[in-house]
């Protein structure tokens, strides 16, 4: 039994993250934008995609240029971005992500990319209207295999802590 438990926990977490999510949007857009926060979470999702990235320096270098968080918060700030800059950002994310993740979760990956990508094509985009996308397509799929990760662990282990 306790499914009952399991689903309000998943209710719990899903509205808290959804709550998370709204909160990001309106210190992205409002009249008084926290870039500090935003910039905060780009660095965390960098170092989460290094954590789980394999121990070797040259690939956390790789991701620490690819996402570079100094660049990023200028753009955020002065609204000064290229697409081309946003794309590689994406694209660099996504094919990292890909290469970690397990082959199950390739079409989730592909869907979020492509997401992002249509949105990249938009006329008119606003660094706002990107940033929130991007960061939550970051966030789910590295949950995902930060839990696929765990899932692995505990199936190897048997034990159980």
């Amino acid at each position: 039994g306790g499914g009952g438990m399991e689903e309000l926990r998943r209710q719990i977490e899903d509205n808290m993250k959804r709550a998370f999510w709204d909160l990001l949007e309106q210190a992205v857009g409002g009249d008084t934008p926290d870039h500090d926060w935003v910039v905060r979470l780009y660095r965390e999702q960098r170092d989460r995609l290094c954590a789980i990235t394999p121990n070797r320096k040259d690939l956390r270098d790789e991701v620490h240029r690819a996402l570079d968080v100094e660049l990023f918060d200028q753009m955020l700030r002065n609204q000064a971005f290229e697409v081309s800059d946003l794309r590689s950002i994406v694209g660099f994310t996504f094919s990292r992500l890909s290469q970690l993740c397990s082959p199950a979760r390739d079409p989730e990956i592909t869907a979020r990319r492509g997401e992002l990508d249509a949105l990249l094509a938009r006329e008119g985009l606003t660094f706002e209207a990107f940033v929130v996308p991007f960061l939550k397509a970051f966030h789910a799929t590295v949950d995902d295999i930060e839990g696929d990760m765990a899932a692995f662990r505990r199936q190897m282990g048997g034990s159980g802590g």
